[in-house]
């Protein structure tokens, strides 16, 4: 009976984990938002050259893909 009581609390503490990752990849792709939005608002102030700008965009974008994918595989549990 112990044994099965340890392997729910792992399971448990496991299940909440999970959670808690989803939960910050949500914010964490919610921020990569307003980032999309303030090298746009940088742009059009000419705080960045379109060059700037274009390498920016770049790594936001790659980071954006690697971001989703990790945020869709708690999705499907």
């Amino acid at each position: 009976m112990e044994k099965a009581y340890e392997n729910l609390l792992v399971w448990q503490k496991a299940d909440r984990l999970a959670y808690e990752v989803k939960q910050f990849s949500g914010i964490a792709l919610g921020s990569l938002r307003e980032v999309e939005y303030l090298l746009g608002f940088c742009l059009k102030l000419q705080y960045l050259t379109q060059k700037e700008f274009e390498a920016l965009e770049q790594v936001r974008k790659e980071t954006g893909a690697l971001l989703w994918r990790f945020y869709k595989s708690f999705c499907s549990n």
